[in-house]
């Protein structure tokens, strides 16, 4: 990641987390971009890493099936993923709805080269709700990142971290 926030755009002091454990669940979210957008909102991008080099299709929602050095196992796709745990700070983080914070989830693939199997239509449902970019696609994550906030700072980030552990409610939703 540091070579995609290695950007004159993005501050060297801007707010990072990483592997930020979500409160009451056995989640955690790799790393985590906070700021603001142009309307002063505040922002966050949750981005789920994975060193895949490649995955295999499966015909069951949002699971495709990944090697690992003991063998192939199912697993989530990538941006169900980070989806998911946009909805979970949605729904279980007073702060996140009561404050209007606009979360951006994404997954980084930054082995996997191209293939018709991780962006495959059957996941698209997935990849439109949390983009997923590839190895060649560093550029674009960091025009991501940018595209979501104007000002990144790291204030907001020990706010939202600290009132994630201190306001978790379930959702009137």
């Amino acid at each position: 990641m540091d070579r995609i926030l290695e950007d004159v755009d993005i501050p060297n002091d801007a707010g990072v987390a990483i592997e930020y454990h979500i409160p009451q669940s056995s989640k955690r979210i790799d790393f985590i971009l906070t700021g603001k957008n142009d309307q002063d909102q505040e922002t966050v991008v949750l981005v789920e890493l994975k060193q895949w080099q490649h995955a295999e299709l499966t015909s069951k929602d949002a699971i495709v099936i990944a090697q690992f050095k003991h063998g192939k196992i199912e697993r989530p796709h990538p941006s169900y993923q980070a989806w998911s745990y946009k909805c979970l700070l949605e729904d279980f983080n007073q702060t996140v709805r009561e404050e209007k914070i606009q979360l951006y989830p994404c997954a980084y693939l930054h082995n996997y080269v191209q293939d018709d199997v991780i962006t495959n239509e059957f996941y698209s449902t997935y990849i439109q709700k949390a983009p997923i970019f590839l190895k060649s696609d560093a550029l674009k994550l960091r025009e991501f990142i940018k595209a979501t906030s104007n000002t990144v700072t790291k204030i907001k980030l020990c706010i939202v971290l600290i009132m994630a552990n201190k306001t978790i409610k379930e959702s009137c939703r």
